[in-house]
């Protein structure tokens, strides 16, 4: 009888046992079906964990495509990996990239585009100025992912101290920066490419620095004199931009500086960074004779021609998936980007969050106000000549006037260059 039980027992554990190995079997086989989807990014730290975590979850939604998501270090580092890359035909199937690169991913026969992936009605809900930007030639080449725009941080304690209020304007800026000096205090810190304030007093003053016609409004005198208030701080030394460590967060937190106008991504590193003793707030960045225009910044999503149809699809199911409320809620809370549909932004989660968060509010009300600048070929070029007018206004203390005619001069020269 004991020689019956035994015989029985190994008899189950030897079905338990194939059964396991057959459900092990089927389970490996499965992920060996599934379509691999290569996506390279430009996140690091804790955006990246967050960023890793929403692709993890796409994994587990689905069962067709398999997301492998690899970090490239910094964006610069991220472009140059492409370019490397495009050439040895080892692009992935999707990447992270400023939109203003298209024109040359285009050019190359690098990426495709949006437009037979994604309904009206989906491509209707993304914010329309992330939207425009992806858009070139008639097509949607690149989709929103980490968005943000310029916002003003301001030393709460600092303007208590010298009796003053959070400033609106440019001009109301530029006393606080005159009282801080006198008191051994630093009024506003920039970037070291504060191109953003340069680029967003001249739309203030109704004249783009390059308009969506390729048309160069540099030199005009309303650019001239919508940049002037700046200028005028940098040479008095009431504005300071950052030195090697390129931004002026560093400066601020050191708390000796009350105003900083940066990137509304730095709203999370400046919470982790700030000591406990530290009051700071965020509102929107000045306006200029009563106006306010705020440049859109950030990366999106673009998606390359190599692989096989498959994949592609995968990249595509990918990118609508980040664009769902729930993903984008997530994405933008935890990181302190932008949500880049208009239902996100609206949904009663997301202005929970905002309430209990009053830091990222300023940045949620510069949509309002935000703008992207035209991609086009030599955009890169065009950039090293606008950073070239920066140094010019902050290190040499060139005249506004001199510095944006040679930038008017230089522009149009690389448009001509790059579009003929």
């Amino acid at each position: 009888m004991k020689k019956v039980i035994r015989n029985g027992l190994l008899l189950i554990v030897t079905l338990t046992a194939s059964i396991t190995l057959a459900g092990c079997g089927q389970q490996r086989t499965s992920q060996s079906t599934r379509v691999t989807v290569t996506f390279w990014h430009g996140m690091t730290g804790h955006n990246k964990t967050v960023l890793q975590g929403l692709v993890q979850d796409f994994n587990r939604s689905q069962s067709t495509y398999r997301v492998v998501a690899n970090g490239q270090g910094t964006f610069s580092n991220l472009q140059q990996k492409i370019m490397t890359a495009a050439k040895s035909k080892t692009l992935p199937t999707i990447a992270q990239t400023s939109y203003t690169n298209v024109p040359n991913y285009v050019k190359g026969g690098l990426i495709a585009p949006f437009n037979t992936d994604l309904s009206a009605k989906e491509l209707a809900g993304i914010q329309p100025a992330f939207l425009k930007a992806g858009q070139y030639q008639g097509k949607q080449y690149a989709l929103p992912f980490s968005k943000s725009v310029r916002i003003m941080y301001y030393n709460q304690r600092l303007l208590k101290q010298l009796n003053l209020k959070v400033p609106t304007t440019w001009k109301a800026v530029q006393h606080v920066g005159q009282v801080a000096q006198q008191h051994g205090l630093t009024g506003l810190a920039l970037d070291r490419a504060y191109l953003g304030e340069l680029n967003d007093l001249a739309h203030a003053a109704g004249q783009p620095l390059v308009t969506t016609n390729l048309k160069v409004n540099a030199a005009a005198p309303q650019t001239v004199d919508a940049v002037q208030p700046l200028a005028h701080m940098l040479k008095t030394g009431t504005a300071k931009t950052a030195g090697a460590d390129n931004y002026g967060n560093v400066r601020f937190l050191k708390g000796r500086t009350v105003l900083y106008c940066g990137s509304s991504a730095a709203l999370g590193l400046i919470q982790a960074s700030a000591p406990k003793n530290f009051q700071w707030g965020t509102t929107q960045t000045p306006s200029y004779q009563g106006q306010r225009a705020n440049c859109v910044a950030g990366n999106d999503l673009v998606r390359f021609k190599t692989g096989t149809k498959a994949q592609r699809q995968g990249g595509a199911a990918f990118i609508k998936y980040l664009l769902q409320n729930r993903q984008t809620i997530r994405w933008a809370t935890q990181t302190g980007y932008l949500p880049v549909t208009t239902a996100a932004a609206t949904t009663a989660s997301y202005q929970r969050y905002l309430k209990k968060h009053p830091k990222f509010k300023a940045a949620a009300s510069e949509l309002k106000t935000s703008y992207t600048d035209p991609a086009f070929l030599g955009y890169s070029q065009y950039l090293t000549a606008l950073q070239t007018t920066a140094d010019d206004l902050a290190v040499k203390h060139v005249a506004a006037a001199t510095t944006l005619n040679k930038l008017q001069q230089t522009t149009e020269t690389i448009i001509k260059t790059n579009q003929n």
